[in-house]
C-alpha cells in the first residue's frame, strides 16, 4: 500500500499532471476548464453544503461494531488564521478511515468513475465541493492523509478545487482536544468572512428526523460555540 504522501504526489502527477518545477501538461489544460464549468455550477446554485455532508457520512464505510455518527462543531476561533472572527467548522466522521480511492474522488470532477458507496460525491461532482460555498481552504485529515485543498487556482498549475497539497506540521484538522470530540476522519473548514451567522443557521435549522431518513448514521451532533 502506498503512502499517503505518495498517493498525494501521484495524484498530483499521474492524474492531474502536475510536477514540481514544470509547466502543466495538457491535462492541466482540460482540468482548468472542467473546474471552471464545475465552479459556475457550484456558485449558481443554493446548495446546501451540510446536508451534502451528511449524505457523504451515510455513504461512508463503517466498521463491523461501529455506531455510525458524524459531528459538526462550529468554534469561533480559526486555528490557521487567528485573525478570522468568523472562526470555523470541524466535522468529524467515525467512518473506517481514507483510502486511496477516496482521495481521487476528492480529486474527480465528475462521478462517472466513482459510485455513491465510495462516498465524497455528488450531483455533477459538487457533493464534497459544495463546502467552498464556506470555506476556501478545507483541510482533510484521516488514517495518515492531511492534506488541503485551495479554492484559489494553484501557482504550480492555475487550478483550483481539485488539487492536493500535503500538510506539514501540525494537524490543525482535529478539534483541539479541550472538545472533546474524536473520530477517524476529520475536516477543518475556515470560514469566509461573513458566513458563520449562514453556516450557524444551516446546522440549527436541522431537525431531529433528519436521521429518520438515512439507513447508516445514527448519530448526528451539532456544537456551536
Amino acid at each position: 500500500m502506498s503512502k499517503p504522501r505518495e498517493v498525494i504526489r501521484s495524484i498530483c502527477e499521474q492524474t492531474l499532471g502536475i510536477r514540481e518545477g514544470a509547466k502543466r501538461d495538457q491535462r492541466g489544460d482540460i482540468l482548468g476548464r472542467a473546474v471552471s464549468i464545475l465552479a459556475d455550477n457550484l456558485y449558481s446554485k443554493d446548495l446546501h453544503f451540510i446536508f451534502e455532508v451528511i449524505q457523504n457520512a451515510e455513504d461512508n464505510e463503517y466498521a463491523a461494531g461501529v455506531k455510525p455518527s458524524v459531528t459538526f462543531l462550529l468554534t469561533r476561533s480559526d486555528p490557521t488564521n487567528p485573525a478570522n472572527r468568523d472562526g470555523a467548522l470541524y466535522i468529524v466522521n467515525n467512518e473506517r478511515g481514507f483510502q486511496e480511492k477516496n482521495v481521487l474522488a476528492l480529486c474527480n470532477i465528475g462521478s462517472s468513475t466513482k459510485t455513491k458507496a465510495d462516498g465524497y460525491l455528488g450531483e455533477k461532482g459538487i457533493g464534497f465541493k459544495s463546502i467552498f460555498l464556506a470555506t476556501n481552504t478545507p483541510r482533510v485529515s484521516s488514517n495518515g492523509y492531511t492534506f488541503h485543498f485551495a479554492e484559489a487556482p494553484g501557482p504550480r498549475c492555475g487550478v483550483g478545487f481539485i488539487v492536493p497539497y500535503w500538510d506539514d506540521g501540525p494537524d490543525l484538522a482535529k478539534p483541539p482536544a479541550k472538545y472533546n470530540v474524536d473520530g477517524t476522519t476529520c475536516l477543518l473548514l475556515p470560514l469566509k468572512p461573513g458566513k458563520r451567522k449562514a453556516v450557524e443557521a444551516e446546522l440549527l435549522s436541522l431537525v431531529p428526523e433528519t436521521i429518520l431518513f438515512l439507513k447508516k448514521l445514527e448519530d448526528i451532533t451539532i456544537l456551536v460555540e
